[in-house]
């Protein structure tokens, strides 16, 4: 059963390297194994590195997101653009 957990832990990875490259992998495959180990129990010797670790991809990748947003704004107008629960884009004669 461990086989097939890890198979299926796999399967995101291999789907994430495939289409953004080898770099997105590497890095935080390093980090989170290197750096601090993920972990929910903050008590544990390595708990607070890891909150501070995850605090600090958390707001690289809200930095990456603005820059790449170009000055634009991240929410303008409705979420779902024109579209409404009913609408399929057929008038009523």
């Amino acid at each position: 059963m461990e086989g097939v957990a890890s198979f299926i832990a796999v399967i995101p990875f291999v789907a994430l390297v495939a289409r953004c490259g080898v770099l997105v992998g590497i890095i935080p495959s390093l980090l989170v194994h290197v750096v601090a180990p993920p972990t929910v129990d903050l008590t544990a010797w390595y708990g607070a590195p890891a909150a501070v670790y995850l605090l600090v991809v958390a707001l690289l990748t809200l930095y990456g997101f603005l820059v790449s947003l170009g000055g634009r704004p991240a929410l303008s107008g409705s979420l779902f653009g024109d579209w409404s629960p009913g609408m399929s884009g057929r008038t009523m004669e």
